[in-house]
């Protein structure tokens, strides 16, 4: 039997780009799950952040639709400024996601 041995030369690698599969709705939606039960706030964020930059919904837009100011979208995707529930749920309402809660399991 003959043995075949690869090099890295051998091997293409590209990079993983997130932003460009969560322009699919259940992508992103399974993404952002996954970084709500990390329960990592700046996770959270940056789904967030990943999902407006793969919808290409600019600061600007997401303002327009959400009826939010721009700088504090701003504030708040870029992680300098705490999030509200009440801004939480008017950006999935624009990103077409829901907030749905499932048990917690105990250790």
């Amino acid at each position: 039997m003959n043995k075949i041995v690869l090099t890295e030369d051998d091997l293409e690698l590209s990079e993983f780009d997130e932003v460009e599969h969560l322009k699919d709705d259940e992508v992103a939606f399974h993404y952002l799950n996954i970084a709500l039960e990390s329960g990592n706030y700046e996770e959270i964020i940056l789904a967030l952040s990943n999902i407006a930059q793969a919808k290409c919904i600019g600061m600007s837009e997401l303002a327009r639709q959400t009826g939010l100011a721009r700088g504090s979208l701003y504030k708040t995707l870029s992680g300098k400024a705490d999030i509200k529930l009440t801004t939480f749920l008017k950006i999935l309402t624009v990103f077409n996601l829901q907030l749905n809660s499932s048990k917690m399991i105990a250790n």
